[in-house]
């Protein structure tokens, strides 16, 4: 299972993602929920999950500022899917500029996100299975050099 976070300074908007889609069908579970951005950095930082979907606009911490400070201080930052209720080309901008997954509106299509969901599955997984393989090509290498080594043919 891959680890979702929600993050909304709107307590109905938490709870209408939480309930509105079937995460597990996707191959998610929501890890947690933060109604600002401080609370979902702490969060980030201690459970890692995979994807966060986040409001921009939050006391404290923005979604924007939230996104670059994973960007900044992970070496593996989750990938990020923004909630807004603005239509606002600074903000998407912003958000191509950081590399975000997506831009959804508010108030959010059940369709929609359903569709986020099943593209970012994929790709999570496509790169799950790509660094396994890396680690398993690299650990084939090592043991190489160290027979080639141990047998005195370096």
């Amino acid at each position: 299972m891959m680890n979702v976070l929600l993050v909304d300074d709107e307590p109905w908007v938490l709870e209408g993602l939480r309930t509105m889609v079937d995460w597990n069908k996707y191959g998610f579970q929501i890890c947690g929920e933060a109604e600002n951005g401080n609370a979902a950095w702490s969060i980030i930082e201690n459970l890692r999950p995979d994807l966060v979907f986040t409001d921009i606009h939050m006391p404290s911490v923005s979604g924007l500022e939230l996104i670059d400070r994973s960007i900044q201080k992970l070496a593996k930052p989750p990938r990020f899917v923004i909630l807004s209720g603005y239509d606002s080309f600074d903000y998407a901008k912003t958000a191509l500029e950081q590399r975000v997954e997506d831009y959804l509106l508010k108030p959010i299509d059940e369709v929609e996100i359903e569709n986020v969901l099943e593209q970012m599955s994929r790709k999570i997984q496509n790169e799950l299975v790509a660094e396994k393989l890396h680690q398993h090509e690299r650990t084939l290498y090592v043991n190489c050099l160290f027979n080639r080594l141990f047998q005195g043919g370096g």
